[in-house]
């Protein structure tokens, strides 16, 4: 968006499922306003019901981020089909990969149209190779990355499900520590673990990860809030407080290991030693 010259009005998170807290986003809409950037964070939806009507009631457009949620779903419905489009991200770490890449989906010809021209260096749909009616951009996804996708996708639901063998595993084997406040999933939804994240005491927090990384265990602090990066902070002038409960949050969340092949013998060790530490 910044690249259009559009600038990013933020809304605090839900301290719960860590995305946008839907309570606060119409105290944020403005005549400017044109649309709502929904982030389904960390394989989880967020409250769609709300949002869409928000987005009924000021007329505003909604773009889905379903990069980290593929394959999770909001009242039986799948992230990323909701709003007037939904972006979804093949990059290696997510659920599935084409290495690079990523894929847009939408119900508007319009929108459709739009991105097949931007992708393809401005060119129209029409097929005229010569002919660019805007400027676009080189995005062709190419088609040994394509067919990489296509497996993969045969292998998603296997591939999420072996994921959500592993958070359920941590989730047994971290539950009875009251040090940890481990992921939880609100009603009506489903959840395809692009990452598992447990909160602690931010003092702590560092300590463990350092702790960890000894034993050849290696975690991530994630995510650092978007608005303290520096580029932002020079930018607009985002400043410390901003957003509290996205600060609290981003300084108390560690990423655990989790990818296909972790062994229940590999969590029950990890799970042992930060029991242990805490």
């Amino acid at each position: 968006m910044l690249f259009e010259g559009v600038k990013p009005v933020f809304v605090d998170i839900d301290p719960v499922t860590f995305n946008m807290d839907v309570d606060k986003i119409e105290a944020a809409i403005t005549k400017k306003t044109k649309g709502i950037l929904v982030v389904h964070i960390f394989g989880q939806s967020a409250d769609m019901t709300k949002i869409m009507q928000l987005a009924n009631k000021y007329k505003l457009k909604v773009v889905e981020d379903a990069c980290e949620s593929l394959g999770s779903s909001y009242k039986s419905r799948q992230t990323g089909t909701i709003g007037d489009a939904g972006v979804f991200a093949f990059y290696p770490n997510k659920q599935m990969t084409t290495g690079e890449g990523g894929m847009i989906v939408t119900n508007s010809k319009n929108i459709y149209d739009q991105c097949k021209s931007l992708c393809n260096q401005g060119r129209n749909t029409q097929g005229d190779w010569l002919i660019h009616v805007r400027l676009g951009y080189n995005y062709r996804l190419d088609e040994m990355s394509a067919s990489l996708g296509i497996t993969q996708l045969k292998k998603l639901d296997w591939m999420i499900a072996e994921k959500r063998k592993i958070a359920e595993l941590y989730s047994k084997f971290l539950a009875n520590n009251p040090g940890i406040l481990l992921p939880q999933i609100a009603p009506d939804r489903t959840h395809s673990w692009f990452v598992y994240v447990i909160r602690v005491e931010s003092d702590r927090r560092n300590k463990l990860m350092n702790y960890l990384a000894k034993l050849g265990i290696q975690t991530k602090p994630y995510l650092p809030v978007i608005h303290l990066q520096p580029f932002m902070k020079k930018s607009f002038g985002f400043k410390e407080g901003s957003y509290p409960t996205a600060e609290k949050i981003a300084s108390e969340t560690l990423a655990l290991p989790l990818y296909i092949g972790l062994t229940e013998t590999d969590i029950k060790y990890i799970s042992a030693q930060i029991n242990s530490f805490i």
